[in-house]
């Protein structure tokens, strides 16, 4: 009698163990994620609450309100940054008429750096002066952009002597569906060759969760 009066104590307390050891798992919150983000001028992936470098954003609908149709005209306005080569302005006497680059903190084009994605393209085909090496912003359509990252800071350190004034991140769309078309005209007043028109068009099909590509064209 006395056996079986203290197995049922045992299996008695087991079963309060068991109770209080089970408790504390449910009563646990499941983790928050913390989204990631790249930091433009940095070659190294980092998380929001993470200080970093000054970094100016220009998002999609600051570039919708500057009417602009190509990168060159969205950072035209931007005041770090200058246009050090532009296809509107310049003369005979530049190697590479046709095309346009930018210069911040005063140091030119050849100490800026323009990213794509985060990544080096292939410079113009002409070197401005026979010597310049440069990125044509007048390439790259206004109404491809997502947004643009500007970092004020030297970052010759990660990217090497072309990015000592600093570097330009053109982040591109990555999902567009449908199509736009745009025109403009500007003139100033009192200045009657003071005038410039543009138009542009941009339109995008497939849905990379449902087709698994997206695709669109800029004109």
């Amino acid at each position: 009698m006395k056996l079986k009066q203290m197995s049922k104590a045992l299996i008695a307390i087991g079963a309060l163990n068991s109770v209080f050891v089970m408790a504390p798992i449910h009563a646990q919150e499941a983790p928050q994620k913390v989204q990631r983000v790249e930091i433009t001028g940095s070659s190294i992936k980092r998380m929001n609450i993470e200080t970093s470098a000054s970094v100016q954003v220009l998002t999609r609908a600051d570039i919708e309100r500057s009417g602009a149709s190509t990168a060159l005209g969205v950072l035209r306005d931007t005041v770090a940054v200058s246009s050090d080569l532009n296809s509107e302005t310049s003369g005979g006497g530049s190697f590479a008429t046709g095309a346009s680059a930018a210069g911040m903190r005063g140091l030119g084009k050849v100490a800026t750096l323009v990213l794509v994605n985060g990544r080096r393209i292939a410079p113009y085909g002409l070197s401005d002066g026979a010597q310049e090496n440069f990125t044509n912003l007048d390439a790259i359509a206004a109404d491809a952009i997502e947004r643009i990252e500007i970092l004020k800071d030297g970052a010759s350190a990660i990217y090497g002597s072309d990015a000592i004034a600093g570097v330009i991140n053109i982040i591109l769309r990555k999902d567009y569906k449908g199509g736009q078309v745009k025109a403009g005209y500007r003139t100033a007043e009192n200045f009657s060759d003071n005038r410039s028109r543009n138009f542009s068009a941009i339109y995008g099909f497939g849905d990379i969760d449902t087709n698994g590509f997206n695709t669109y064209v800029t004109v």
